[in-house]
């Protein structure tokens, strides 16, 4: 009898460990935010590449602003960087702008005014000033602060047919511009689709949407990003053509001292920018 006894709690408790191990998969397989964030920064330190690039600015339907600029973006052991030169219009010729994402997360940003021959760097306080202008802050630019943001899986979505995973960023930061970011990323490319941007009171404010989806070298980029601020009612579109992704970029572009050489070199070859013909004599 004593035996029976025994024989009966121990298949109690293989039941009860076998309904244990079968309700907890649920959370173990929720994928985790921070590693898809970082899936994502990785793909697009990948090539370095040269675009043109058409800013349009609207207040409703409402054409307000338009330039055309160059960038160039490469990536660096200590992070990657990206440029920025205005080719038009002539009142805003010559204007660089200079970005390094660094991999311990701090990011350092310069702009060079040209009508006054000056190269400023942007403090944190500025950076959520208007970029040029437009719908875009500074940081809006650099889209995600591992460090300084934390991430949450909100599920899976499917967004114009494509299959998403949906992901809130949150600053650490109390005073922070905004209170939330949500991101959409696909699940099989680790592309961005979408951001959504909620204000300090928690209301929508603005919505990114990255579209004209083309792959290059592997990739997927968008040759269209647009930033709508929906409490304002304006937008920001930036159109790109002419990239170039098998293209040798010189270091020295990257460097805040030389984007007041930029303009002299449109398709930023080495030989146009002073340090660089200094070095080879």
């Amino acid at each position: 009898m004593k035996e029976d006894s025994y024989m009966r709690k121990f298949y109690l408790l293989g039941i009860i460990m076998f309904l244990f191990l079968c309700t907890v998969p649920s959370n173990a397989g929720t994928p985790d935010a921070s590693a898809i964030i970082e899936k994502v920064k990785m793909k697009s330190d990948a090539l370095p590449v040269s675009k043109q690039l058409t800013i349009i600015v609207k207040k409703g339907e409402l054409i307000t602003g338009q330039m055309v600029a160059r960038t160039a973006r490469k990536k660096f052991p200590d992070g990657r960087r990206f440029l920025m030169v205005i080719l038009e219009p002539q009142s805003l010729k010559g204007l660089s702008y200079l970005l390094n994402d660094l991999d311990n997360n701090k990011y350092e940003q310069w702009i060079y005014l040209p009508y006054i021959d000056r190269v400023r760097k942007i403090s944190e306080s500025s950076a959520y000033e208007s970029f040029l202008s437009t719908d875009f802050t500074y940081a809006d630019i650099y889209l995600v602060n591992t460090k300084n943001e934390t991430f949450k899986f909100l599920g899976e979505e499917d967004i114009g047919g494509m299959k998403t995973y949906k992901i809130e960023s949150v600053s650490k930061e109390p005073s922070y511009y905004y209170s939330r970011i949500i991101n959409w990323i696909t699940k099989d490319t680790y592309t961005i689709i979408r951001r959504d941007y909620y204000s300090p009171n928690k209301s929508l404010w603005k919505r990114q949407l990255f579209e004209n989806m083309t792959v290059m070298n592997g990739m997927i980029v968008p040759l269209r990003i647009r930033m709508i601020d929906f409490q304002h009612n304006t937008s920001t579109e930036l159109i790109f053509n002419e990239i170039d992704s098998d293209i040798e970029l010189p270091d020295e572009i990257f460097v805040p001292e030389q984007p007041k050489h930029s303009l002299e070199c449109p398709v930023w070859q080495k030989v146009c920018y002073p340090a660089a013909n200094k070095n080879k004599q």
